[in-house]
């Protein structure tokens, strides 16, 4: 089995779909925590240089680096701009919580609802983990409680985290 090496900011975020997803696995990984970029002395400042697009996560596998573009990072980007103050900042967020959070989710759990229980196929993918994985960020960010709106996505959040190797990496997690 390969050897994986995941390297991340020190948060969620879309990291999180992918160190569910090695956890499942009973992959062989470690992981690279990145103090977060906006800080001055952040290593991601010296970093970000040497990276494809100057985005992480980056994925190591056996040595060789694997690059994501994730679209949902640049449509979710932060939203803590210099300058702008409380309201403006939630003037900001009004189209994510009020049009894109509820049009997408209301998808999401469509899906899962005509899916067996899972995002696609009928079955578990990678996708499910992506997912659940991604939405304590949102909801951290936006305050929008996702899994008390959208029951079959909470139903498929329980049934990732009652998954023994998710429960161990749950249990562990910084």
């Amino acid at each position: 089995m390969p050897k994986y090496k995941l390297t991340y900011f020190d948060a969620k975020g879309i990291g999180e779909g992918i160190r569910m997803i090695l956890s499942f696995m009973g992959a062989d990984w470690e992981e690279v925590r990145v103090e977060f970029p906006h800080s001055p002395t952040s290593p991601w400042q010296k970093m970000k240089a040497d990276v494809k697009y100057y985005k992480l996560p980056i994925l190591e596998i056996d040595g060789t680096f694997t690059d994501f573009v994730v679209a949902l990072q640049q449509a979710y980007h932060q939203r803590k701009e210099p300058g702008l103050n409380e309201a403006e900042k939630a003037e900001t967020m009004k189209p994510l919580i009020e049009e894109a959070i509820p049009h997408y989710f209301k998808i999401y759990d469509d899906s899962i609802k005509e899916n067996n229980g899972y995002l696609a196929i009928g079955k578990l993918t990678w996708v499910d983990f992506y997912v659940i994985g991604f939405i304590d960020t949102i909801h951290v960010v936006t305050g929008v409680k996702i899994f008390d709106e959208y029951h079959n996505l909470n139903a498929l959040k329980n049934k990732i985290y009652s998954i023994e190797n998710i429960k161990k990496w749950i249990d562990q997690q910084p």
